[in-house]
């Protein structure tokens, strides 16, 4: 996509980014405010816990890592700070943005699926050899979606823009939708998993309690699954349908 010549291209891609802002920037806050209004939640069952507890890391992980890629997205996206030009400008900064970009997304991701895979294997007392099937299916998915993304990245291209227009354009490639196709194929099994299960259960012993771990626990995985699928569907359209300048409304 060619914006040298042609100022109408950049104009209308530029109106584009403008909802990709306000959109970077709605995240951010939401982030926040869930971040604050939870913070004494945090701090009893998280800070206060011993640090050898095994989903401490990977929650401050989650927490944390995904707040600062959130808030470099939304640096990036505001563009310039006053009369001194954005430091992202710069084409060799804005393809270490773009690097950074599709490995943070699906990272974050996968390490939400490790506690996801552990929940849905406990449902089965961590019968050996799903965890083994388990373990090889997730190393599939991150291997398969590493490639792609890898493919198409190596195809995607900074577009330099004049001083004026502030932020990272890049043209992307067609073929980055299929990123999404192994976390969703990913989150899918573990969703059978878990409704096989609770089908098993309910015929086996009868409905769960509320109040039963099991219940609880069917119940939490469930409503991830939903959260997670439609995060990675919004972003497998939006990368395979969305005009240039709207394809960065992705939801990392």
């Amino acid at each position: 996509m060619d914006f040298t010549f042609d100022a109408n291209k950049y104009l209308s891609v530029a109106e584009n980014t403008d909802v990709t802002r306000f959109c970077t920037l709605a995240a951010v806050v939401t982030l926040f405010w869930d971040w604050v209004t939870h913070l004494d939640d945090e701090v009893e069952y998280i800070w206060k816990r011993d640090w050898r507890m095994a989903g401490k890391p990977l929650y401050l992980i989650i927490r944390y890592g995904g707040f600062a890629f959130q808030i470099f997205d939304l640096v990036q996206m505001l563009g310039s700070w006053g009369k001194k030009q954005h430091w992202l400008n710069n084409s060799d900064s804005c393809a270490l943005y773009y690097v950074l970009l599709p490995i943070g997304t699906p990272a974050f991701l996968f390490v939400v699926d490790v506690v996801l895979a552990y929940r849905s294997l406990c449902l089965y007392r961590l019968n050996r050899r799903l965890v083994t099937i388990n373990v090889a299916f997730f190393c599939i998915a991150v291997a398969s979606t590493a490639a792609i993304a890898g493919y198409s990245f190596s195809k995607f291209g900074v577009v330099a823009t004049p001083r004026f227009i502030t932020g990272c354009w890049a043209t992307m490639p067609s073929t980055i939708y299929m990123t999404t196709v192994p976390p969703l194929i990913f989150e899918l099994w573990l969703f059978s998993l878990v409704v096989y299960k609770l089908i098993r259960y309910t015929r086996e012993v009868g409905r769960p309690s509320k109040e039963s771990i099991i219940q609880l626990l069917v119940k939490d995985s469930m409503s991830w699954f939903f959260i997670i699928a439609a995060m990675i569907l919004w972003n497998g359209l939006n990368f395979a349908l969305a005009p240039e300048g709207l394809r960065g409304v992705a939801l990392p």
